[in-house]
Parts: structure tokens; sequence; C-alpha cells
């Protein structure tokens, strides 16, 4: 199962390794360079962000507490963060199909609240057999 953790926050595409959010990674879905990073070791855990987001603002404080125990991929969906913006239709399928392709099994999927958590309902859908559920929070309600 893939842990995912979803939120959305800003359109900053920046995304600068500091001592605590490591360098981008890249990889290619559909013939686009897809921007990830990768922090600790142990049980992996994916954290994806929301609509106009990047893994770097949704994860930035939270990959340092999860990476003590857990290895942590924090997906830039395509479109978004550091991630190639081809002229495609962008839609929640198409995420759906990215983050199925980025092919990294994990044990909990963390999203913060996006769309009335519908990232957070169709990421669980990509794999359900991998998935052991999901946790978010809708940050404006705080």
């Amino acid at each position: 199962m893939l842990p995912i953790l979803s939120l959305s926050l800003s359109l900053s595409t920046a995304s600068p390794p500091t001592p605590t959010f490591p360098a981008a990674s890249r990889f290619n879905f559909r013939g686009s360079d897809c921007a990830y990073y990768v922090a600790g070791s142990g049980p992996p855990v994916v954290l994806l962000h929301g609509f106009a987001g990047s893994a770097y603002n949704c994860w930035r404080s939270t990959v340092p507490a999860l990476a003590a125990t857990h290895t942590v991929y924090g997906i830039d969906l395509l479109g978004l963060g550091a991630s190639a913006q081809p002229v495609v239709e962008y839609s929640i399928d198409l995420w759906r199909e990215q983050c199925a392709a980025f092919g990294t099994p994990a044990r909990a999927v963390g999203m913060m609240n996006c769309g009335v958590g519908m990232n957070n309902k169709n990421a669980l859908k990509a794999q359900p057999r991998r998935n052991l559920g999901a946790a978010s929070a809708d940050l404006d309600a705080v």
C-alpha cells in the first residue's frame, strides 16, 4: 500500500533542498519529467499534495518527522510543483495514473484534504489492494 498525504497551499514551484528537505529526483510519466523527493529510511510513505500545490510547499514541515522512521516519498503531480507542465487535459484520473505509475509500494498513504477529499478518494482507487487507508486534514477548517 502507498501512504499518501496531500495538501494545496501555494502556486509556487520552488522546492529548494534544505537541511530538512531533499533535492528533487525525476521519473518519466507519459513522456513528461515528474519531480519527486525521497528522505529517510524504513517503511515507505507517499505524500501527495492537492491542487495548485507542490510536495515542498505542502510537506516541508512534515518530511523531517516522518523521515526519522520511514522512507518518505513526496510526488509533484504533473503540471504542478517542479514537474513538467505539458499541454494535456489535467484531471483526477491523470494524477491517479501518475501515482500508480510511480510504483513505489508503501504501507500508508497520507493526504491533506483538497477538493472535498476527491484526490484522497481517487488516490486510494488507483491500487486498492495496496492501500490500507488514508489520513487527511482540512486546513481551511483549522
